[in-house]
């Protein structure tokens, strides 16, 4: 009798079985294996790994070619992300913030008073309580005063806690608060902060934005400090969507954002301190990489190996014009090519966009600008001197016409593999920086020609 009444319920038990299984299939499904993922830096432990524990360097290295030298700032292996920038001040005074694989509860500044020829380490707190503290995507600006501010985001590896932190030097970068100030605080396991960004107003008033990222959606949102940094005001929430980055300025009372979106660079401004946003602006649109390696977009894939990149816009805004470069796929070919675009901020009308390199066959990739004395500087990857698309350099072009033609010059003294620093299998740094000293150019990127994650920086026209 309980047999019989056990293949009356077969049939049900079937059938649960099969809609359980189609809806296992369903989610797989929908949540495919080359669905993009946020740009994070790895752990320490990823570089570890693959590199082992970062050691120190015997000696310094400096080489020159004509009116290019090239130095390497830091002196243990094991640094990516470099952001550069130089003290309106005194220019050759500078400041370059990096990611540390072996920075423990202070993240790590390199300080320069020569216009980037000798270097000194220092480091910046990040919290009353140092250990087991990281940090990632760290991102520097002085003021107008010879001030200089740094935000990044810190975690603890025994929690799983990422907070946007701020701190700030008033002698180049030598020294720092001792109490470093939360801008936003961890709330969910599901957010993860990234590339946070400071900026100042006329008055020094301190912005700090950040993206939020949860579940695919992107938010942008910023605080703004009335106080010298001593404290920042309740997030205000700019915009959300499917956002990848975003970078704010502060220009005449006017808040502006720029910020990429389904494949097309925008930006939006408000008149009322961030209470409303006009409608979004179309600056360019553009092919996005479409080789994709453990969910990130790559150029110089080889077999489960490819180097990371981007199309995050990199600006400066100089007398009301609005200059800004990135990299994209190329339209006509298979490689990353490097553009640029301008504008008057005031008509939101922009220009075409154009290439800066005349060579199509090699890979140009994650540019960075500045401007001085209306002549624009763009620096950037290029593979153009390798016949096989691999070796890589950094490269300066140079505009004297407002965008219309470019100059290109190579600023490395030797090229490197990227495959052979690589962590994780595609990450190399998501970001290079370029500034300017009294008597010329200093450019900083991630660099692999001694087999390792260094930091080189190449200065032109300045010894």
């Amino acid at each position: 009798m309980r047999i019989g009444k056990l293949k009356n319920y077969i049939p049900l038990i079937f059938s649960t079985a099969g809609f359980f299984a189609l809806f296992v299939l369903y989610i797989f499904s929908t949540t495919p294996d080359d669905e993009i993922d946020i740009q994070l830096s790895p752990r320490h432990s990823s570089y570890f790994d693959e590199f082992g524990i970062p050691s120190a360097y015997n000696e310094s290295y400096i080489s020159g070619d004509g009116n290019v030298m090239n130095v390497r700032i830091n002196s243990r292996h094991g640094v990516s992300e470099p952001r550069i920038v130089s003290n309106p001040v005194n220019p050759d005074a500078m400041a370059v913030v990096a990611n540390d694989f072996f920075a423990e509860g202070l993240a790590t500044v390199y300080v320069s008073l020569d216009g980037g020829i000798q270097w000194k380490q220092s480091g910046i707190p990040l919290s009353m309580i140092r250990g087991d503290l990281y940090y990632s995507d760290p991102w520097a600006e002085f003021d107008l005063k010879g001030n200089l501010a740094y935000v990044t985001v810190a975690m603890r590896s025994s929690e799983y806690s990422r907070n946007v932190i701020f701190n700030l030097s008033r002698d180049n970068g030598l020294t720092w608060m001792k109490s470093p100030v939360t801008v936003k605080a961890f709330e969910s396991e599901d957010a993860k902060f990234d590339k946070p960004k400071v900026t100042f107003d006329e008055q020094n008033n301190i912005y700090v934005t950040w993206l939020e990222k949860t579940r695919g959606n992107g938010t942008v949102a910023f605080s703004v400090s009335l106080n010298g940094g001593k404290s920042f005001s309740e997030e205000i929430v700019v915009i959300n969507g499917g956002i990848d980055y975003a970078d704010l300025f502060v220009k005449n009372g006017m808040m502006y954002l720029v910020y990429s979106e389904d494949n097309s660079i925008k930006i939006i401004s408000s008149n009322d301190n961030g209470a409303s946003w006009s409608k979004s602006t179309v600056i360019a649109e553009y092919s996005p990489y479409d080789d994709i390696v453990e969910k990130q977009r790559v150029i110089k894939r080889s077999g489960d190996k490819g180097v990371r990149v981007n199309s995050d816009p990199q600006l400066v805004l100089l007398d009301g014009t609005l200059h800004i470069t990135y990299s994209a796929l190329s339209d006509n070919s298979e490689f990353s090519d490097v553009y640029y675009v301008s504008g008057d901020i005031s008509g939101m009308s922009f220009t075409e966009p154009v290439r800066v390199s005349d060579n199509p066959h090699s890979d140009k990739f994650m540019p960075a600008i500045t401007c001085k004395d209306r002549t624009i500087h763009i620096l950037y990857y290029s593979s153009q001197n390798d016949p096989e698309n691999l070796l890589t350099e950094a490269f300066i072009a140079t505009s004297m016409d407002n965008g219309r033609s470019f100059s290109c010059k190579n600023i490395s003294t030797e090229s490197f593999d990227p495959h052979g620093i690589l962590v994780g299998g595609s990450y190399m740094g998501d970001y290079i920086s370029i500034t300017t000293s009294k008597n010329g150019l200093v450019g900083v990127w991630t660099d692999g020609r001694s087999g390792n994650m260094d930091l080189m920086a190449g200065i032109v026209g300045n010894f």
